[in-house]
């Protein structure tokens, strides 16, 4: 259907989803201050201002291999969804064609411990690199900083509320959902219907015990900063936020429609694949969630579901090659993560290298 299509796209696509969420719903009381990686260093990373280059200038390539384990010693709530799932997400090396190198990891934005530590192969290829270019630097604000930022466009004025923006029918099931999560739904309806469906998505995420603390963004972040490592944003958080409130009532009210409680055993289900065709780098199984004609498009969403692609996703990519070829040109090795869908497609990241004369090697993971 094509709201699970949306869904899918947009999980793997967007950073800033995850920073959104934090002046959300949220989750349980207790799951709103933390996550399972609450260490001391990404607390700071968070107060750090971002370290944010241009194109480097010519550098020698160097690095040592670095401890990638992050966990911190406490039992998850429930059992880690995952542990059985063969390892080998999708990494690549693209090599321009006068033989600039660099290396390309699809990324998902909410993970958890059995994702810890890295494969080698994906450590060898981070710390080989001078750059870290990431979609944004969602690790820039703290929480508190976010939500003063950027609160008038992630809540409605006094006196509005989301119910306002949405049918009745659409709320009684999304606040039957919220209500699964122990969220406050008088406090939830207070948020714009893009944010709060950001905030559901990592509900529902979540509830298949992936973190937004455990996401290999937030991971490669705090981890460059703390070693000094460059990080090149291709966008920034205020663009990310801007693009997806930019979005029609319409395209949200579609989306959260499918939150209810009779949904959500599904949704979990659902995400459970999304996770595995990540773990596995099983980049057919996304192209096939982000490629071809939408079968069911209501005739009257049909203009704002292609300006909804080409915006989210096509223009993006576009604009990501655009610096990944810039990157490669500047002779400093760069290790490029954005969100896994970008890559997938005849107008993903790949294949828009491979047609204008860049080699895209897959990179084997090799699973233990």
């Amino acid at each position: 259907m094509i709201r699970q299509k949306l869904k899918r796209m947009i999980a793997l696509l967007a950073a800033a989803l995850v920073m959104s969420a934090v002046s959300g719903c949220g989750g349980k009381p207790e799951e709103k201050q933390s996550g399972g990686n609450s260490s001391s260093e990404s607390s700071q990373a968070e107060t750090q201002a971002p370290v944010k280059v241009t194109l480097p200038p010519k550098t020698t390539v160097s690095g040592a291999e670095a401890d990638s384990d992050t966990s911190d010693g406490t039992e998850p709530e429930q059992p880690l969804y995952g542990e059985d799932i063969p390892y080998t997400p999708a990494l690549w090396k693209a090599t321009s064609p006068d033989g600039k190198e660099m290396y390309m990891m699809g990324s998902m934005h909410m993970l958890n411990d059995t994702c810890y530590p890295l494969p080698e192969e994906i450590m060898n290829a981070y710390n080989s690199a001078d750059v870290l270019a990431v979609e944004c630097d969602i690790t820039a604000l703290t929480a508190s900083a976010a939500q003063l930022k950027y609160s008038g466009i992630l809540k409605y004025p006094q006196g509005e509320t989301v119910k306002d923006h949405l049918s009745a029918e659409t709320w009684e099931k999304l606040s039957g959902y919220l209500e699964l999560f122990d969220v406050d739904v008088v406090d939830a309806e207070k948020n714009r219907a893009w944010t709060l469906y950001s905030s559901v998505q990592n509900l529902a995420l979540e509830d298949t015990t992936l973190t937004a603390d455990k996401g290999l963004d937030r991971f490669l972040l705090t981890k460059a900063r703390g070693e000094g490592k460059q990080i090149y944003e291709i966008e920034s958080v205020d663009e990310q936020l801007e693009m997806l409130a930019g979005f029609s009532d319409n395209i949200y009210e579609l989306l959260l429609s499918e939150y209810s409680v009779e949904n959500a055993e599904k949704l979990k289900e659902d995400n459970k694949a999304l996770f595995k065709a990540w773990k596995t780098g099983d980049l057919e199984w996304v192209e096939k969630e982000s490629e071809g004609e939408f079968e069911d498009i209501p005739d009257d969403l049909r203009a704002e579901i292609t300006d909804f692609m080409d915006t989210m996703y096509y223009d993006r990519n576009a604009h990501m090659v655009k610096d990944a070829k810039e990157l490669m040109n500047s002779d400093k090795r760069t290790f490029m993560v954005v969100g896994l869908a970008h890559y997938a497609g005849k107008r993903g990241i790949i294949a828009l290298l491979e047609n204008d004369g860049y080699e895209v090697e897959r990179i084997e993971i090799k699973a233990e």
